[in-house]
């Protein structure tokens, strides 16, 4: 998940964060404004760069792909980016269930 991606990362010229759900304790917050991932735990991520707990392995079936869309990349940049992530996914296993969101700071 990693590779996958560093890989779009490099392609679409973003920043991608991989994290493993199943590392987090509760429910997952994602603050925009200030560049944060928290759990009921605390702070787990700062710049979106995850703790220990919480970097996929070779067992992780659960991952959260923050994509961050920065100038001049637009929304359809954001979608593109995803879906390249999507098709990865879904080659490996049709069956992947996917949740996708853009969240803004406004």
């Amino acid at each position: 998940m990693v590779t996958l991606g560093t890989a779009v990362a490099r392609r679409f010229e973003l920043p991608v964060t991989v994290f493993a759900l199943d590392g987090f304790e509760g429910a997952v917050r994602v603050d925009v404004a200030t560049s944060t991932v928290r759990d009921v735990a605390g702070t787990a991520a700062r710049r979106f760069r995850p703790e220990h707990r919480l970097a996929p392995t070779a067992e992780t079936t659960d991952a959260l792909f923050l994509l961050e869309a920065l100038d001049p990349l637009t929304d359809d940049d954001l979608r593109l980016a995803g879906d390249d992530i999507l098709d990865a996914l879904r080659a490996v296993n049709p069956d992947v269930e996917v949740a996708q969101r853009i969240l803004r700071t406004e």
